[in-house]
């Protein structure tokens, strides 16, 4: 049985999810997201977008489309980032990455929470995606940095063992 509503029929229904994981990329309130699968993104209200997990190109290519961090204030974001990533740098990158991913975390829970109290408009949602966007691209690089470093040091000790075979 459904729910009447002011002269129209709305369907009430219980939706569960079974937990596998079949990854869907969607799309809710302009936020791309990775869910564990479609389900979970029904249930969400998200728009599913593509099967299996979201790529740093749909955000980058999502940047591109923002209408309020554009132009100056773009730059003046920029900067005060720059300025941030250079304060942390004499850090280790295990050290910035792991304060790099606390901000992310709060960055994303300021976002939530304002979605929740229906306080965040269009411009707040852009500047908080477009944090989280710099944030997620600088963690990636410390991270590849930080395996390109790591294999870099296996290969030094490699050929140091294989000189010292064949001496």
């Amino acid at each position: 049985m459904g729910l009447v509503l002011a002269g129209g029929f709305v369907k009430a229904e219980t939706m569960m999810c079974i937990e596998v994981y079949k990854p869907v990329c969607a799309v809710k309130n302009g936020i791309v997201k990775t869910y564990s699968n479609d389900c979970f993104a029904k249930i969400d209200d998200a728009e599913i977008l593509h099967m299996w997990t979201c790529t740093w190109m749909e955000k980058y290519n999502m940047i591109k489309k923002l209408k309020y961090i554009t132009g100056d204030t773009q730059k003046m974001v920029d900067k005060a980032i720059e300025n941030y990533f250079k304060k942390i740098s004499s850090k280790t990158i295990p050290e910035q990455l792991n304060i790099l991913q606390k901000k992310l975390q709060k960055i994303q829970q300021v976002r939530e929470q304002l979605q929740k109290a229906w306080k965040l408009n269009e411009v707040i949602w852009e500047l908080l995606f477009y944090l989280e966007f710099k944030f997620e691209e600088k963690i990636a690089q410390l991270k590849s940095h930080l395996v390109w470093t790591e294999n870099t040091i296996s290969q030094d000790l490699l050929q140091s063992v294989l000189q010292e075979t064949w001496e």
